[in-house]
């Protein structure tokens, strides 16, 4: 686990794909010239954006596309035109917004975590078993909410984020649909290439593992390299909590450590007056 770890540790200043300064440049210049800059701007907030078009932004979207230019365009227009169709980039400021993730992640089902990863990283986590609503079109407005708050979160020097999944108590009853999972993977692959930096699975039962076979045939190599099944009763649990967490009392029982869970949602949802931690 140590060499993927110090890649989780790279800055976001740094071309950690090793991403041709050429094809770079060019993209920036195609940005550039089309003026997409200015047209995303009319459709982002002007102080909570998690989305610009520069040099970080381009190298994630080159090596999603393993630096195809015109594969790689057609990603970012298709993203540029699914954030202005959803307003993605006003969720963090829409108080319709917020009082809909009240009600979703009340019971905890989907959140960012008050921890970080020793490295910096925002944690998103998801019980599935916590499901409390089962309303599809809503679930996927607080997930992009949830997806956007974790890139919001990150220091300056980081762009990407780490996902604990707890299946704890998890069966048929509570188990999202399969469409939905696909959704969430597929809305990451797409949307938000290179955000992702580890999935952690903890005590994942037979029922998960056999969606996941059909969930696996749609994601990249790079995506699935991402995904580690850990169980709470083996040691590697333990190393990856020392790993990635460094103090065990920072991290939920339910995944190792020693943390109690608690979900205050009117305190989690106050934090709208957050400032991103460098």
């Amino acid at each position: 686990m140590t060499e993927n770890i110090n890649s989780a540790n790279t800055t976001n200043t740094t071309n950690i794909h090793n991403i041709s300064e050429e094809n770079i440049s060019k993209m920036l210049s195609w940005v550039e010239a089309n003026h997409l800059n200015e047209s995303v701007a009319l459709n982002e907030s002007s102080h909570r954006t998690t989305f610009v078009l520069d040099r970080h932004c381009v190298i994630r979207y080159l090596f999603a596309t393993n630096q195809h230019l015109e594969k790689t365009k057609t990603m970012l227009l298709n993203t540029i035109e699914w954030r202005k169709k959803n307003q993605i980039g006003f969720y963090l400021d829409e108080p319709n917004v917020h009082q809909l993730v009240r009600r979703e992640s009340a019971s905890g089902k989907l959140f960012v975590a008050p921890f970080r990863s020793k490295f910096g990283h925002s944690v998103l986590v998801i019980t599935p078993s916590r499901e409390n609503t089962y309303q599809f079109k809503d679930a996927f407005t607080n997930l992009v909410y949830t997806l956007e708050r974790a890139i919001w979160m990150l220091p300056s020097h980081l762009s990407s984020f780490v996902v604990m999944v707890d299946f704890k108590d998890y069966r048929l009853a509570n188990s999202p649909p399969i469409q939905t999972v696909l959704d969430f993977a597929l809305v990451l692959q797409n949307h938000y290439p290179e955000r992702l930096v580890r999935v952690f699975l903890i005590d994942s039962p037979t029922l998960f593992l056999i969606s996941f076979r059909v969930l696996k045939q749609l994601l990249t190599p790079v995506s699935q390299a991402k995904i580690i099944f850990l169980n709470t009763s083996s040691p590697d649990c333990a190393e990856m909590i020392r790993d990635y967490f460094g103090d065990p009392s920072v991290v939920y029982t339910t995944f190792g450590g020693t943390r109690e869970f608690k979900m205050d949602i009117e305190e989690y949802m106050s934090i709208h007056k957050f400032i991103p931690v460098d």
